[in-house]
């Protein structure tokens, strides 16, 4: 597709307002999720990535969320220090979180209450992809409290 300036201008007034890493915490450990902001956003969506964690992919996602007028906050479910390089390594993690669902709450509760902190937007979806979706789906089944209006799942696990 050949750049022309008309798509180059829409491209730049469609642009998040804001797009940045964010870091949090949750019970010691050292989370870094990732915030899009829309002009005069609808609504806020949190994205809870795959067991590949918070990637690039995410992140265009949450960009693309903002560009239509949402404010969006992919959260990590792992921090920094959980290595995520190998299948073995990702069966590890998020098995370790399937095992502990007290945990996985409460690193899903952390990222909510950050994005909820960086955005003005009135009710949140949320909205997961494989691992993420199952998140998704345990968060909708808990009694946290967490004000969500909606839950999606892509191909999460029941």
């Amino acid at each position: 597709m050949k750049l022309t300036v008309a798509t180059a201008l829409l491209a730049a007034a469609a642009a998040p307002a804001l797009a940045e890493e964010v870091e949090y915490s949750y019970d010691g450990t050292q989370l870094t999720g990732y915030f899009a902001q829309a002009e005069q956003a609808k609504g806020l969506v949190l994205i809870v990535p795959d067991w590949d964690g918070l990637t690039e992919y995410e992140m265009k996602r949450a960009d693309m969320l903002a560009e239509m007028g949402y404010d969006a906050f992919a959260v990590d479910m792992f921090g920094a220090d959980v290595p995520l390089e190998t299948t073995d390594h990702r069966r590890a993690a998020t098995g370790a979180l399937y095992q502990d669902r007290e945990r996985m709450g409460g690193l899903i509760a952390a990222g909510a209450d950050k994005a909820r902190e960086m955005s003005d937007a009135e009710g949140m979806v949320v909205a997961g992809y494989c691992f993420g979706g199952a998140v998704a789906l345990e968060m909708a089944r808990g009694d946290a409290g967490d004000g969500a209006v909606g839950y999606a799942t892509f191909h999460g696990g029941l």
